[in-house]
């Protein structure tokens, strides 16, 4: 057999055997986006150029090649995961001695995406959520860009340059002068979906050392009003090294002061950076060299404070009560959202009585993700709405949610007199009867306040049919001229 009917199999297969091999050395199984970018990585080159191309993609499948690289990680090859935050990004400095190429690559698990509608296939427009970047800068020389491909142009081969289609990106060097080189794995914009992003990088062609300096805080974004600024250092020791590294910076920017703690480190460490009095910089980007030195070994990391009045805040989703949910309590009613991206000093909420929001009653500022409202009127309607905030900026609302209270039964004389609703717990059909009130409406509720059915009645008695309804609590509310009750169902 050959052709798809027996490379399904054969990559499925081999591709358990890699996440097997990860395992027995490492006591867990590779991410997803691991096991993509190390197959893709050490694939064997297939098409008529260098690079990927929309015949044989990134090549033929090498598990062998794949399973030594896993073998050597942290000698002369590194498998990395690391989480990306919005506005940072990730840096590692190694050397290369100029006999081996370096290539890395980088793959992400990209969160979904709103789905085209049909016959949209092949759609030129960039689907990515969150757009991945990455860089390698030769220390004082080139930049080099990962490989790209052009539809207008399907046959022609790959050439370098700015991905922005792909959540996998690939860069090789051949032939490399000696010297060092940074990674660096950004994101375009200045917000994250889900706030951040976890990625795996794959990266062969360096230098054995013994220690490794990285961080994911090689660009904080901050404004001057919060006086100081903090970059976390990653100094992580070879298994078996045995040395004192110590730590420094080249200068700090005019007017502040830098300190780094701890300023030596004898063992797998984070030093973290800290510059102080940023108030009176102005605005913009100031770069930091961070030395770490040992016996055999100097590398040098590279951050990036950047000063801003602006630093946007993320959109909030409003998550709970539902939009028009009918009969929410008075006291204790809790509104809850999704976090949003940038919002460092938390949320503002406001609750208005229309949706203009130019009578606000409830405002407030919380860091949390939900608010408890109490002192509201009865049998009124509310509209409410959720933004972010930080430091240098305010979000924008994005849109507002409305709900009504529950009928006030202020004393006995308000409720209808001897209401009887049955059988209860009801499977389908439930009666609602008084036998001294006219009823003129039937309401059914969720327990969340959402109206599920309404019906206009005339008669002593009236019946529901519930059937439709999943099974748990519902409450029936019985209107008549004069009088309203609400009584709890159950349905199962």
């Amino acid at each position: 057999m050959s052709g798809t009917s027996m490379a399904t199999p054969n990559v499925s297969g081999s591709l358990l055997l890699l996440q097997q091999h990860y395992n027995d050395l490492n006591g867990e199984y590779m991410l997803a986006s691991t096991l993509r970018a190390l197959a893709l990585h050490t694939a064997d080159e297939a098409g008529f150029a260098p690079g990927p191309d929309y015949r044989f993609g990134w090549g033929l499948l090498n598990t062998q090649r794949a399973a030594q690289l896993i073998s050597q990680d942290s000698n002369e090859s590194m498998i990395i995961t690391e989480t990306l935050d919005a506005n940072d990004a990730y840096t590692y400095s190694f050397k290369a001695d100029g006999t081996q190429d370096i290539s890395a690559t980088i793959a992400w698990t990209d969160p979904a995406a709103a789905p085209l509608p049909g016959g949209n296939e092949d759609v030129a427009t960039p689907s990515l959520m969150n757009d991945l970047d990455l860089r390698i800068s030769q220390d004082g020389g080139a930049t080099f860009l990962p490989w790209i491909l052009n539809a207008a142009t399907p046959t022609a081969g790959a050439t370098t340059g700015d991905n922005v289609l792909d959540n996998v990106e690939k860069i090789e060097i051949n032939a490399p002068e000696p010297g060092e080189y940074i990674v660096r794995v950004s994101h375009k914009g200045q917000l994250l979906v889900n706030d951040t992003q976890v990625f795996s990088l794959v990266l062969e062609g360096i230098s054995s050392e013994d220690f490794m300096v990285s961080t994911t805080n090689a660009n904080v974004l901050t404004c001057p009003e919060l006086q100081t600024a903090t970059f976390d250092i990653d100094v992580t020791f070879d298994e078996g090294f045995d040395d004192t590294v110590e730590l420094t910076i080249d200068a700090a920017p005019e007017g502040t002061v830098a300190t780094i703690v701890p300023s030596s480190v004898t063992q797998t460490a984070t030093a973290v950076l800290t510059i102080e009095g940023i108030d009176v910089l102005a605005l913009g980007s100031y770069p930091i060299v961070i030395t770490a030195t040992g016996t055999s070994q100097t590398t040098n990391t590279y951050v990036s404070l950047e000063i801003t009045d602006d630093i946007p805040v993320g959109l909030v989703e409003l998550d709970s009560p539902s939009n028009n949910s009918q009969n929410r309590p008075i006291d204790g009613l809790e509104l809850e959202w999704e976090l949003a991206s940038n919002a460092t000093l938390g949320y503002e909420y406001e609750v208005a009585l229309e949706d203009t929001f130019d009578t606000v009653v409830i405002t407030g500022t919380t860091l949390e993700l939900v608010t408890t409202l109490s002192g509201l009127s009865y049998d009124t309607e509310y509209f409410w709405r959720v933004r972010g905030v930080n430091e240098c900026s305010s979000g924008t609302y994005d849109g507002f949610r409305r709900f009504v209270t529950e009928a006030e039964l202020a004393a006995n004389d308000n409720q209808i007199q001897s209401l009887m609703v049955y059988p209860n717990p009801a499977n389908a059909l439930v009666t609602i009867e008084s036998p001294v009130s006219i009823l003129e409406r039937i309401s059914v509720y969720s327990i969340t306040g959402v109206l599920l059915l309404e019906k206009e009645v005339s008669a002593n008695q009236a019946t529901i049919d519930i059937s439709g309804f999943t099974t748990g609590t519902y409450f029936v509310k019985a209107t008549s001229k004069n009088a309203s009750s609400v009584i709890q169902v159950l349905k199962n």
